[in-house]
């Protein structure tokens, strides 16, 4: 989702993991700095034209507990200004690492990569991590990737992994791409697509899919994926 605004970035103070950024200019460490993943957000002025500015997420492992939740596999906000955006010649990466978000009891968010990415010279480019999102009991949202993207030149999402076991609640995936992200359905029994096809229903309004994951017909226990998306057996991993 993008904006002509980019919001003011503001801490989150529920720390759940641990990333580590550094930034670099002609192979020498500019920033080397421990963040924990959503506890703080990332501010860095970077002010060397034709350097490269790269920042690296670690691969981290997240676990929520039995409350409501917010999980970031990278950080919750990252806004970077170089002086490139003037002249166009500085090249900034930002990297996402592959993470493992555990939901738990409580209604979680989980959030892949960083939720809200302000980068103030239209030059830079980031790499999404292929994340794992484990569906905990609670109605949880979940979101592969960044929600949230300002000034970017290049976004690459990633190949992300929505995991759904029984009695896992009411759920959204706000962001599943159809090619690339997968559904593993394994710890739920289905063995092939013709099972969990008929579990497959529309909302009339707003065409989004909802799996009904027992097809009790009482929509307690399901996932909706936001917008019309049309699944094949090559979206799911199946047991």
């Amino acid at each position: 989702m993008k904006s002509a605004e980019p919001p003011k970035l503001e801490p989150d103070p529920t720390p759940q993991g641990r990333i580590c950024f550094k930034a670099h200019s002609g192979g020498k460490c500019r920033y080397g700095l421990p963040f924990f993943g959503d506890t703080f957000n990332m501010f860095f002025n970077y002010v060397s034209d034709g350097a490269l500015a790269e920042f690296v997420g670690g691969n981290d492992t997240l676990s929520g507990g039995d409350g409501a939740d917010r999980l970031y596999g990278e950080a919750h906000g990252v806004s970077y200004h170089s002086a490139s955006w003037q002249s166009g010649i500085g090249d900034e990466v930002l990297i996402c690492g592959d993470d493992v978000l555990m939901g738990g009891a409580g209604a979680d968010a989980l959030i892949g990569d960083v939720q809200t990415i302000i980068l103030h010279n239209g030059y830079s480019t980031v790499l999404s991590g292929d994340d794992v999102l484990m569906d905990g009991t609670g109605n949880d949202s979940l979101y592969g990737d960044s929600i949230n993207t300002y000034g970017l030149a290049g976004y690459q999402t990633g190949a992300d992994t929505f995991v759904f076991e029984a009695n896992s609640g009411a759920d959204t995936i706000y962001d599943f791409e159809v090619g690339k992200d997968h559904i593993d359905v394994s710890a739920l029994g289905y063995t092939n697509f013709a099972d969990v096809s008929a579990l497959f229903t529309w909302d009339a309004g707003t065409g989004d899919l909802i799996i009904d994951w027992d097809g009790a017909g009482t929509y307690v226990d399901q996932v909706t994926l936001l917008g019309n998306t049309s699944l094949t057996a090559d979206n799911f991993v199946f047991a």
